[in-house]
């Protein structure tokens, strides 16, 4: 070991002071929710500066998990500041009573310099914990360290000066001053700094002394111009000793290239300047992982040994340690490691995971030097060497060598006898093709005997719990043996067929039932043709040796089975037919069940006569199968459907779907070809002219088609009327027309026509239209006759009671906007015959008794609707025993009073619904 230590370590002890024997322990809690003076766990600080400024020489700090800042304010100058002799302990929960009991990877305690805006690393502290001129020795033990950031300056400068080291961890000494600090069991990432990103130990000026040391630590995705896990910096006749041990390096970079995980920076004045380094991994650190830099002719002391670097891309492309550093005993991730190193895979339990044990048989177990080592434990803790030698890297293990297993090399073999596996004793073998390297195979390998001579093969075991043993060579001898004889496999047999003997040419012929094995015959055998298939022989001919066996392939043949040959679809009656199709191999058709020469040409069926016909089938592969039948069905072609022709419409009227009589019709508008549509068509009555269409009907044949003539007929021409015109109350003769069948219509669309021409009534003046049509079959437009009815002069009124009103008067009504009031009698203009009971009956109201009553109502064309001789019994707007339809009536009324005075009224009423 180095001896530079001891009497840095003298040193130490001369200075510490006497109080440390008055030694306390200060709690701190950051979810404490009653904070005090930090002498119980229940009284515990939540601010971890106020409890290390509380903290002398000698006292135990305790932090229970939780985060921790410097300082709430953004000062980035504020960081933990760790006084001399003060033991600084994370990974408590917050309720032990000893130190063995915190538990720092469970118990996550974070000192974070993400100070300012959360997230924001341009304001984070510029170091998160300080150790400076403390002139004793501190600890720092179970804590992560992150987001503290360096960047003084950065990038304009990259000059050493402060607040440019150290953004996890700066350890400061100055001119005269000693700094002592022991950094185990924490975890430093996402650390910046110009100068060591995780961790810088810097001693700078005369007599300035570092002394730290590191245990356990791991560095993680921090990121420098040098060093970016770590820096060790030396500068103006500073001294010391930083020394690494069973650390781990993960992730870490450089920007400058100078030591992605660990640098040392030194200068001419430096003077016993020494960066050591034991046991350590590095892992995907980029190159250079290690460097050191002396500057104007200074000196270094920079040495590792016993480590790993590894890499996930694969092996590195650059150096990846330089300038100058001293290593030995590594397992280094390049192509050429050099004289001293391995290059093989440190079989990392889970690199990818973060877990860099070595799995129980790796090849860097035990690879280290025979010293003894210092510190004496691994990253858990555990006993630095547990064998004979340490192993590389953070963690220590043991393994246990398997012994060789036992095997004998087997008998000499024939050259072209099949070998059996080779076999040894022990267990979980490995078998080998050269003495070292190469890949095991856990299959025994079963040894070729196609060349003459000695082949070697090697063979491992590895016990449960151990690893793999020692090679134990086995060599396998193969002596020449004959050729193969030569044996032709015979024609194939039919079954049953007599066979004859097999032959072969060759000296002391054996024959055999298997390719291997068994004991061969002398007699050549007679195949047995009793039952189908194939049947291998094997022989061969002996000479001290017996030769490879020759196959004899002697194959029966089976009679084969019928021929799938489903019977077709039907056929139509005179439909094209196809050739007939059966599954088989040499098809021969007959038209007998038995007998006859059979065609290998398909027959094609007839089809002019319905009924059914049966071929038959067989298939030949050199023997004749049982014939299938293959029946051939005619049907006849069912007759054409009924349907009623031909089928008449007026032009225009609506037309129904055609009909016919018969089974799945099919309408066509041809007598042949086209495509048959199931729905019966409507026709169209557009145009007057005749159209024919088609029907057939299917039972899976089609019929002939039948005809269906569709006449449209056209429409004649609307008849001649001339209007006319009475004087009121004059006697009227019927309308007249000119044409052939006319009809007579009150309205001008819908309604029944009658044939007998009317007569239109005269009783109130106005004008009325009739409409008349002809038919010949089919009915033409309707012709208006215009009726008008004027008021004439004629003789003064009659004296005394008017005669009974038979026909609407010859008086024009007055207008029907107010009842009529006749010295004490109303009539109303208007009612509402609905039911309700107001308003129901249209009748005269008065207080008086008549002696006589007279009332009529006509309709609009003099139609009487409703006649009362009771002045008591109104209408009730029905006609008969329908409703009239609303709209204007003509009434006429003669009443002769209880005093003898007449009175006659004609006007209108309106019917309300």
């Amino acid at each position: 070991m180095f001896e530079f230590r001891a009497w840095i370590i003298r040193i130490v002890l001369l200075l510490l002071p006497v109080q440390y024997c008055f030694a306390a322990t200060i709690y701190v809690n950051v979810n404490n929710p009653t904070p005090g003076t930090g002498a119980t766990w229940a009284s515990a600080y939540k601010d971890l500066s106020l409890a290390l400024a509380a903290a002398s020489y000698g006292d135990q700090v305790w932090v229970a998990q939780g985060t921790y800042k410097p300082t709430a304010t953004t000062d980035r100058t504020i960081s933990f500041l760790l006084n001399a002799g003060v033991l600084l302990y994370g990974g408590f929960t917050g309720v032990e009573s000893t130190l063995g009991a915190r538990n720092w990877t469970t118990n996550v305690t974070i000192l974070s310099g993400d100070i300012g805006v959360v997230g924001d690393a341009s304001d984070n502290s510029y170091n998160v914990v300080t150790i400076t001129n403390n002139h004793s020795s501190a600890t720092l033990d179970g804590f992560t360290i992150r987001d503290g950031n360096a960047n003084m300056n950065y990038p304009a400068s990259t000059t050493i000066q402060p607040y440019n080291q150290g953004g996890g961890v700066l350890a400061y000494a100055g001119v005269n001053g000693y700094v002592g600090a022991e950094i185990d069991h924490c975890i430093l990432t996402a650390n910046f700094a110009v100068y060591g990103a995780g961790l810088c130990t810097y001693a700078n000026g005369s007599g300035s002394v570092i002394e730290v040391n590191l245990l356990g630590d791991l560095f993680l995705n921090n990121t420098s111009v040098m060093g970016g896990g770590m820096a060790y910096v030396s500068m103006n006749g500073g001294a010391g000793l930083t020394q690494v041990a069973s650390c781990i390096f993960n992730g870490n970079t450089s920007s400058g290239g100078s030591g992605s995980a660990i640098a040392g920076l030194g200068d001419a004045n430096s003077a016993l300047c020494s960066l050591l380094l034991y046991y350590n991994t590095f892992y995907n650190n980029p190159a250079p992982v290690l460097n050191k830099v002396v500057q104007n002719g200074g000196t270094m002391n920079f040495n590792a040994s016993d480590f790993i670097v590894w890499q996930a891309s694969g092996v590195y492309g650059s150096p990846v340690i330089t300038g100058g550093v001293t290593y030995y005993n590594g397992d280094i991730d390049v192509a050429s490691p050099g004289s001293g190193y391995t290059n093989v895979d440190p079989q990392f339990v889970n690199a990818a995971g973060g877990d860099f044990h070595l799995q129980p048989c790796s090849p860097d177990i035990d690879a280290g030097g025979y010293d003894n080592p210092s510190p004496n434990v691994d990253y858990d803790g555990n006993p630095r060497m547990q064998n004979n030698s340490v192993d590389y890297g953070a963690y220590e293990s043991s393994k246990t060598i398997s012994t060789a297993p036992f095997a004998t090399s087997p008998p000499a073999y024939c050259q072209y006898v099949s070998a059996s596996a080779l076999s040894a004793t022990g267990s979980g073998l490995l078998w080998y093709t050269v003495a070292t390297g190469g890949v095991g195979d856990p299959a025994a390998p079963v040894p070729s005997t196609a060349a003459v001579g000695a082949t070697q093969y090697w063979v491992t075991q590895t016990i449960a719990g151990q690893c793999e043993s020692n090679r134990t060579l086995v060599t396998v001898h193969v002596n020449a043996s004959p050729a193969a004889p030569v044996a032709p496999s015979p024609p194939a047999y039919c079954q049953n067929a007599a066979a004859t003997a097999l032959t072969a040419t060759g000296t002391g012929l054996l024959w055999y039932t298997v390719a291997s094995g068994g004991v061969g015959s002398s007699a050549a055998p007679v195949p047995s043709t009793v039952a189908f298939g194939s049947t291998t022989w094997y022989v061969s001919q002996t000479s001290g040796c017996e030769s490879p066996r020759t196959p004899v392939v002697v194959t029966v043949n089976a009679l084969p089975a019928a021929p799938g040959a489903p019977s077709p679809p039907a056929y139509c009656q005179n439909a094209t037919a196809a050739a007939l199709t059966a599954t088989g191999t040499g098809l021969l058709w007959y038209t007998v069940s038995s007998g006859g020469v059979g065609a290998s040409a398909a027959p094609v069926p007839s089809t002019t006569a319905f009924g059914s016909t049966t071929w038959y089938v067989s298939q030949t592969n050199g023997c004749e199968s049982p014939r299938t039948p293959v029946v051939v069905t005619v049907n006849a072609t069912p007759v054409a459907p009924g349907a009623s022709s031909p089928v008449v419409y007026c032009q225009n009227a609506t037309a129904s779907a055609l009909t016919a009589t018969g089974t799945g019709l099919l309408w066509y508008t041809a007598a042949t070809g086209g495509v048959g549509a199931s729905a019966a068509p409507v026709p169209s009555t557009a145009a007057f002219g005749s159209t024919t269409w088609y029907v057939s009907q299917t039972n899976g044949c089609e019929s002939p088609r039948t005809p269906v003539v569709v006449t449209v007929n056209a429409t004649p021409a609307a008849p001649v009327a001339e209007p006319v015109a009475y004087c009121q109350d004059s006697t009227a003769s019927a309308l007249s027309a000119t044409g052939t069948g006319l009809l007579w219509y009150t309205a001008a669309t819908g309604g029944v026509g009658v044939s007998i021409a009317p007569e239109p009534s005269t009783a109130v003046d106005g004008t009325t239209t009739w409409y008349v049509s002809q038919t010949n079959g089919c009915e033409s437009p309707r012709t208006a006759v215009v009726v008008t009815v004027n008021v004439c002069p004629g003789p003064p009124p009659p004296i005394g009671p008017p005669p009974p009103v038979a026909s609407p008067p010859p008086v024009a009504p007055p207008p029907p906007s107010a009842p009529s009031t006749l010295s004490g009698y109303s009539i109303p203009s208007a009612f509402t015959p609905n039911g309700d009971g107001h308003n129901d009956l249209f009748r005269v109201r008065t207080g008086d008794v008549p002696r006589s009553f007279k009332m009529l109502i006509f309709n609009r064309f003099g139609g009487k609707v409703f006649e009362s001789a009771n002045i008591d019994a109104g209408w009730n707007g029905n006609i008969g025993n329908n409703l009239a339809s609303p709209g204007t009536y003509v009434y006429v009324i003669a009443i002769t009073t209880s005093a003898g005075g007449v009175i006659e009224r004609r006007g209108t009423v309106e019917v309300i619904r």
